[in-house]
């Protein structure tokens, strides 16, 4: 509650990817990112934190072209901690869309399941 006596709610949206370790997926395809298929750009991070955050850019997005998907990290005061971690991110994205066209592709070969129950021959 808050100093009027009314009800305050806060809402949060979470994604939750998988860790990476060592930018190693195990899929060659996201092991060696092109650089010609990443858009990155740079752009100075929001908030609070002094003189820092006015005048440098440590803010990391980068787009890959063919799929479309975005990333932003804004979470360190280093570009180049931002850009590996936005890097570790997208692979961790294009991970689950590749695991999503497996699960597509081997639900058109298996087609439908039918329970194996009385009434179901």
């Amino acid at each position: 509650f808050n100093a009027k006596g009314l009800r305050q709610t806060s809402f949060a949206g979470v994604e939750v990817m998988p860790v990476l370790e060592g930018g190693d997926s195990g899929d060659p395809a996201l092991s060696e990112l092109k650089e010609s298929d990443l858009e990155v750009t740079f752009q100075r991070a929001s908030g609070a934190g002094g003189q820092n955050v006015n005048k440098v850019e440590t803010g990391v997005r980068i787009t890959h072209i063919p799929t479309g998907i975005s990333v932003k990290c804004t979470q360190e005061r280093s570009q180049i901690q931002n850009r590996a971690i936005a890097m570790d991110m997208l692979r961790a994205k294009l991970l689950v869309v590749l695991e999503e066209q497996a699960a597509r592709k081997v639900a058109e070969i298996r087609g439908d399941a039918v329970k194996a129950e009385w009434g179901q021959q």
